[in-house]
């Protein structure tokens, strides 16, 4: 066994001239080369994991437009259980009709190296909105393999987006409708172009306003969109449960019809079914005593109408409502002045009548004043000659108030005519004094007449004479005995 040992002693003797290893030197381990064999296995593993658990669907269409593959997210959107059933089946076949042509170019230039996006819908009665895309997969000399696709439902965002546009249409819908009803619109052309707007914005083929008749009983169709045209202004439907109208009235808040066919809480009347009406909104037009009538919106198709569509149909109908209440505001006003107008024409006839009537007496008794003043031998005459001018002048000025009356009479009744021109206010002032003199001696009450002469005034001649002959009677009247009255031009006028 002595070799053994030599050979021990050998393996020992080589140990200790090998170089010490490093301390804290780490060394990694070198792969295996069976290792190394299963990386791209792995690769693929991980590659195949994402798209399997991706949220969006993703698939491959061969050369031939065949689907190789789809995800389990792709499946679900074509409410497929197995990947099998897809494999082979043309991609076209998964596209909505509508939407083929349109597809098919884009997949044949995918096909020849170019990528597109695009949006799809599918079809249905509530179809769902999709973006999706086509990715050429090229080898590596740069030919086209295969195509990838990566489709997301944006349904959710394409409603929200239509729902904002619809909400911002529906609002500038009633400030322009708004604005209209402020104008002078008559009612009638106001409702027809409210049912007209309706109907584009609710996208419906019926849109009408009710009017609810004197008797309670029953609404007439006053204005409509949609229905035959010999029918509006003529039909009427029952203001009661016989109708979706009436049933609104009775609510007393808006009514919503999804299917006229299942609907049990009052009947369809002959108007709708006449004109196979499915679904339907209804709100009142409010009135200041009673409801003026209906607003509603219909349509021949099952539709769902929102929670916006109802207040946006109330705004409109409250808007009618303002317009409504508006006119019969603006009736009374006209039928008020009418009356007041009618009552100032009787009113001035009247007076006309009083006046000529009061002026022929005062004509007579001023003729025979002055008969009897131009008597200067009869003794008695010019002992009460001061009296008999008195009286004369008395009567004068009753004649000139009569005329003042008739003049203002025809002033107010626009019937006057301003005739200007000059004249001297020195003359006008004595004038006015001599006129009034007997008054004003009477009452102890100097009027003074302190106007230069040649004084050039521009004025219309009777009213002038008239408004200073008003101002000294009045004068003379408030003034006690001793005052001056005095007639002056104030300086630099």
């Amino acid at each position: 066994m002595p070799g053994n040992k030599k050979k021990k002693a050998l393996r020992s003797s080589a140990k200790s001239r090998q170089k010490p290893a490093r301390k804290n030197k780490q060394v990694k381990p070198s792969k295996s080369s069976k290792e190394t064999s299963e990386e791209p296995e792995h690769s693929e593993e991980r590659y195949r994991a994402l798209i399997d658990n991706s949220p969006v669907c993703i698939h491959e269409i061969d050369m031939d437009g065949a689907l190789i593959s789809m995800n389990a997210a792709g499946l679900a959107m074509l409410g497929i259980k197995k990947e099998s059933e897809i494999v082979g089946m043309a991609y076209l076949q998964a596209v909505c009709e509508k939407d083929r042509e349109r597809i098919e170019k884009l997949l044949d230039r995918a096909l020849k190296g170019r990528s597109s996006q695009f949006e799809l819908t599918s079809s249905g009665s509530k179809p769902r909105f999709f973006s999706s895309c086509f990715i050429p997969i090229k080898s590596k000399g740069g030919k086209v393999v295969r195509l990838m696709g990566v489709t997301e439902d944006i349904t959710e965002r394409k409603r929200a987006e239509e729902t904002i546009l619809n909400r911002a249409n529906q609002q500038k819908v009633v400030s322009e409708l708004g604005l209209l009803a402020l104008s002078n619109i008559e009612l009638s052309e106001l409702f027809d172009k409210t049912v007209n707007v309706l109907a584009q914005t609710l996208s419906v083929e019926y849109c009408k306003v009710l009017e609810l008749l004197p008797d309670g009983k029953a609404l007439l169709l006053r204005s409509g969109v949609g229905w035959r045209r010999a029918i509006v202004g003529q039909t009427t439907v029952g203001a009661q449960k016989e109708s979706h109208a009436g049933y609104t009235l009775l609510s007393d808040k808006p009514v919503i019809v999804d299917d006229s066919r299942t609907e049990t809480r009052f009947s369809s009347p002959a108007l709708l079914r006449d004109h196979n009406v499915v679904s339907g909104v209804s709100v009142i037009i409010e009135g200041e005593d009673k409801p003026y009538g209906v607003l509603g919106a219909h349509t021949a198709k099952r539709q769902l109408f929102t929670q916006d569509d109802i207040n946006f149909l109330q705004s409109i109908a409250n808007i009618l409502a303002i317009a409504i209440e508006r006119k019969k505001v603006e009736e009374a006003l006209r039928e008020a002045k009418e009356k007041a107008e009618s009552a100032t024409k009787e009113k001035d006839k009247y007076i006309s009548l009083i006046a000529h009537n009061l002026k022929s007496p005062f004509t007579s008794i001023v003729t025979l004043l002055e008969l009897l003043s131009s008597e200067k031998d009869d003794p008695a005459i010019v002992k009460h000659r001061m009296l008999i001018d008195a009286v004369r002048d008395t009567s004068e000025y009753a004649m000139k108030v009569i005329d003042d009356v008739l003049r203002v009479s025809r002033f107010e009744s626009g019937k006057i005519e301003l005739k200007p021109g000059f004249m001297d206010g020195n003359i006008e002032a004595f004038t006015v004094i001599a006129t009034h003199g007997h008054l004003a001696r009477e009452k102890g009450i100097e009027l003074v007449n302190k106007a230069p002469s040649n004084t050039r005034l521009y004025a219309d001649y009777s009213l002038f004479r008239e408004v200073l002959s008003n101002l000294a009677y009045n004068a003379i009247k408030f003034c006690r005995r001793g005052d001056t009255i005095t007639f002056y031009v104030p300086s630099g006028e």
